[in-house]
């Protein structure tokens, strides 16, 4: 699947009005989702006619899914956002 022709399938104003928190947890899901469509996509290829089945039964929310990806990056980086593990710690 063409990772050109995702973004189309995705909401591009969904991740406008989150925050870094709320779009590191998203990322974090799309990441997992991401995982998961790949995974029953090699196991469908595995059987007669699968690569065939694995595109037209997985393929379309794939897609949708690499296109969220792509707006979620695109937040992250338009709020100035870190990754948790490098933000310095806060004194309690």
């Amino acid at each position: 699947m063409s990772d050109v022709l995702a973004p189309a399938n995705a909401d591009p104003s969904r991740y406008d009005l989150y925050d870094c928190e709320q779009l590191a947890n998203e990322r974090k899901s799309l990441a997992t989702q991401i995982e998961d469509f790949k995974r029953l996509m090699a196991k469908a290829e595995t059987g007669a006619g699968g690569s065939v089945v694995a595109e037209m039964v997985y393929g379309p929310d794939y897609a949708k899914t690499v296109g969220q990806v792509h707006l979620a990056d695109e937040a992250w980086q338009r709020n100035k956002c870190a990754d948790h593990a490098a933000a310095p710690a806060h004194p309690s």
